[in-house]
C-alpha cells in the first residue's frame, strides 16, 4: 500500500483498537497508532503530525471515553485541516454518547454487534477510498483470474492441437508438390555480376559568419543561468549556510563536561529536528559542548542513559520506514560504536521504550509480535532476547519497570475482550514480576499507565482510573495522591529522596508540570504558566528539573529549560529541543 492508516483511539479503548487493527492488518493493510508514545508530549505530537500528514485516510473508533479524550479531539482536527478523508467506527455508547461534534451527521460503521462484519465494511469501504486490494478481496481477484486463466490455457492447448494438425497437413501438401516440380523441371544456375555499393558523402557547407552570433547566444544564456543561480543562492543562503550540529564522535576525546550542575556527569541528552529527521544530541547542563549523537536512520527516539552513564540506548527507525516501529539500538556517549541489537519488528507502529537494569546489563521494553504486545529482556552483551509472557501468550503486557535491586519488573497487564464485550473491568492493573516473568501478583487492578518505583523500592506509583496513587510493592496498601476527576495528570516520576512526585498535565489551558509531596500536600507548579510544558525529569541531585516547553506542540518551537528547585527560577538551556534525560 502506498499509506498507511492512522488509528485514533482512547486509551481506554486499547484493547478494541488491538482487535481493529490485527484484523485489518490481517487484511494487508498497514496500520500506525501512537502505541508507547505518551500522550502530550512534543515527540508525541510532531509524530502524530507527520503521521496524520502522510496517512492515506484516518480510522477513528468512537465510545464514550473517546469523546471526552481531548487527544482523539485534537487528531480529528488536525486530520480535517490536512483533509484527511475519516472513518469511523462506533464501538461501544451511542449517537448521544459517544459521537463528537465534528462528526455529527456523518455515517459510521456499527461494531458494537458484528466485529468480523463490520471490519469487512470497513476495509472494503477503506480499500475503496485508497484504491487498493484488501487481502480478501486480492484472493477473490487471484481465484477469479485463475479460472480464467486455466480456461484460456484450455483453449490455448485445444487451438495448439488444431494448428499442428493442419501444419501437418500443409507440410505433407508441400512435399509431394515438391517432388513433382523436381521431376519436371532441369536446375538452371544463372550467376550475376556484383555491383559494389558506392559510398554516400554527406557535404558539408563551408564555416560561414553565422557562428559568431550562436557564441554570443551561447554565452548569453550561460549569463543569464549563473545570474538566475546567484539569485536563487540569495534567496536559500541563509538556510543552506546553517552549520550542521557538531557530531559527537568528531569532538576532542578529551572534551569532558563543563557543568557541575545537577550532580551526575553534568549532561543531559534529548531529542531535537534541527538537522532534519529526529535524532539524539548531548548537551553539558549549563548549555556547552553541544552535540550530536546519532546519525542512522529517519528517527532515533526515546533515549535511555546507562546506569554509568557510558551509553545511551534507544530506538532507531531506519531510512524510508517512517511508519514502521524501530528496533532496539546502542551507541557510547561520545557517538561511537553505533549498534542496533534487536531486529525484532513491531506488527503495529507503536515505539517501544527501553529501559535499563539497574545493573546496567538487560534492557527491558514492549512491543506487538503477532498481533500481541507483551514484555521482553534484552541481553545486552549476547544480544539475546527473551519473551516474558506471565500471563501466557495470548494476553497485552507493557510499560515495564525495574526495581531498584534489579530483582523485579513492574508492568501494566492491559484489559482483555469476550467478543465486543468486556470481561472484566478488573482484569487490568499495575502488576509486579520477577525478572524472569515468575509469581507475578496485582498491586491495584483497574489502572493504566507507567509505573514508577520509589528509590528504596518499597512503594510503586501510577496513574489509577481517576487519579493518582502510591501502593506499596507488596500490593497491600493503597493511597491516592491526587484526584484526577477535573484535571488532566500524568505522572512522571519520584524526587530522588523519595518525599514528592513530580506530575505533568492540565489544570486550567496550558500544559504545566507540578510538584506535590507524597502524602498529597503542597500541589503546585514549576514551569512556566505562559507556555506549554512536558517530558520533566529530575536532575540526579534532586536539585533541578529538566522540561522542555513551546509556544506550540511542535519539535522544532519547542526547547529545554532547567528549573532550580531551590532558587525557583527558570533557566533556557537550548531551542529546538524536547525530551531531555539527565547523565547519571
Amino acid at each position: 500500500m502506498d499509506h498507511h492508516i492512522f488509528l485514533s483511539y482512547s486509551r481506554k479503548d486499547v484493547q478494541m483498537m488491538h482487535r481493529i487493527r490485527d484484523a485489518m492488518q490481517a487484511e494487508g493493510m498497514k496500520i500506525w497508532t501512537d502505541e508507547g508514545i505518551e500522550p502530550g508530549t512534543p515527540l508525541w505530537k510532531d509524530t502524530i503530525e507527520q503521521a496524520i500528514e502522510s496517512a492515506g485516510c484516518i480510522v477513528v473508533i468512537l465510545s464514550p471515553d473517546s469523546k471526552q479524550s481531548i487527544w482523539v479531539k485534537r487528531e480529528l482536527d488536525y486530520g480535517q485541516a490536512q483533509q484527511r478523508h475519516t472513518f469511523a467506527v462506533l464501538v461501544a455508547g451511542d449517537e448521544r454518547n459517544a459521537v463528537p461534534f465534528s462528526l455529527i451527521g456523518s455515517q459510521y460503521i456499527d461494531l458494537r454487534t458484528n466485529l468480523d462484519a463490520g471490519v469487512q465494511k470497513l476495509v472494503s469501504a477503506v480499500s475503496r477510498h485508497l484504491d487498493v486490494e484488501s487481502a480478501t478481496q486480492q484472493k477473490l481477484r487471484l481465484a477469479k483470474e485463475d479460472a480464467q486463466r486455466r480456461a484460456a490455457e484450455a483453449d490455448l492447448q485445444r487451438a495448439d492441437q488444431q494448428r499442428i494438425l493442419e501444419d501437418e497437413l500443409a507440410r505433407s501438401r508441400q512435399r509431394v508438390a515438391e517432388e513433382n516440380q523436381r521431376r519436371q523441371q532441369e536446375q538452371v544456375v544463372i550467376e550475376s555480376p556484383v555491383t559494389e555499393p558506392q559510398p554516400v558523402l554527406e557535404t558539408i557547407p563551408p564555416a560561414t559568419s553565422a557562428k559568431k552570433p550562436r557564441r554570443l547566444i551561447r554565452r548569453a544564456v550561460l549569463v543569464i543561468g549563473l545570474l538566475a543561480l546567484a539569485a536563487g543562492l540569495i534567496v536559500v543562503l541563509p538556510k543552506a549556510l546553517r552549520v550542521p550540529t557538531t557530531l559527537c564522535r568528531d569532538l576532542p576525546s578529551s572534551t569532558k563536561s563543563s557543568s557541575t550542575l545537577g550532580g551526575g556527569q553534568g549532561q543531559l541528552a534529548f531529542v531535537s529536528r534541527r538537522d532534519g529527521g529526529i535524532q539524539i544530541y548531548r548537551t553539558d547542563a549549563d548549555g556547552k559542548n553541544l552535540c550530536r549523537l546519532t546519525t542512522e536512520g529517519d528517527v532515533n527516539t526515546n533515549p535511555e542513559w546507562s546506569p554509568d552513564g557510558s551509553r545511551l540506548a534507544f530506538v532507531n527507525i531506519p531510512k524510508g520506514n517512517f511508519g514502521d516501529t524501530g528496533e532496539v539500538a546502542i551507541i557510547d556517549t561520545d557517538g561511537h560504536n553505533f549498534k542496533i541489537l534487536s531486529n525484532l519488528r513491531s506488527d503495529s507502529s507503536g515505539f517501544m521504550s527501553p529501559r535499563w537494569s539497574p545493573d546496567g546489563t538487560t534492557l527491558a521494553f514492549d512491543l506487538s509480535v503477532s498481533y500481541v504486545t507483551q514484555l521482553y529482556t534484552l541481553d545486552v552483551a549476547s544480544e539475546t532476547t527473551t519473551r516474558l509472557a506471565p500471563f501466557g501468550e495470548t494476553t497485552d503486557t507493557g510499560n515495564p519497570a525495574w526495581s531498584p535491586d534489579g530483582q523485579q519488573i513492574a508492568f501494566v497487564k492491559y484489559r482483555k475482550f469476550s467478543d465486543l464485550a468486556e470481561s472484566d473491568p478488573q482484569d487490568s492493573g499495575i502488576y509486579v514480576m520477577n525478572v524472569d516473568g515468575s509469581e507475578n501478583h496485582a498491586i491495584a487492578l483497574n489502572a493504566v499507565g507507567q509505573p514508577y518505583w520509589s528509590p528504596d523500592g518499597a512503594k510503586i506509583a501510577f496513574n489509577g482510573g481517576n487519579g493518582i496513587y502510591i501502593a506499596n510493592a507488596a500490593g497491600t496498601e493503597l493511597d491516592k495522591v491526587y484526584d484526577t476527576a477535573n484535571s488532566i495528570m500524568f505522572l512522571a516520576g519520584w524526587s530522588p529522596n523519595g518525599e514528592q512526585l513530580l506530575l505533568r498535565g492540565s489544570i486550567a489551558d496550558n500544559q504545566d508540570i507540578y510538584l506535590i509531596d507524597v502524602d498529597g500536600r503542597n500541589l503546585h507548579p514549576i514551569s512556566l504558566p505562559s507556555i506549554d510544558d512536558y517530558d520533566p525529569i529530575w536532575s540526579p541531585d534532586g536539585k533541578y528539573i529538566a522540561f522542555s516547553g513551546g509556544e506550540t506542540a511542535s519539535m522544532g518551537e519547542q526547547s529545554i529549560y532547567l528549573y532550580d528547585i531551590e532558587k525557583q527560577n527558570t533557566a533556557k538551556l537550548t531551542g529546538e529541543a524536547s525530551n531531555p534525560i539527565w547523565r547519571p
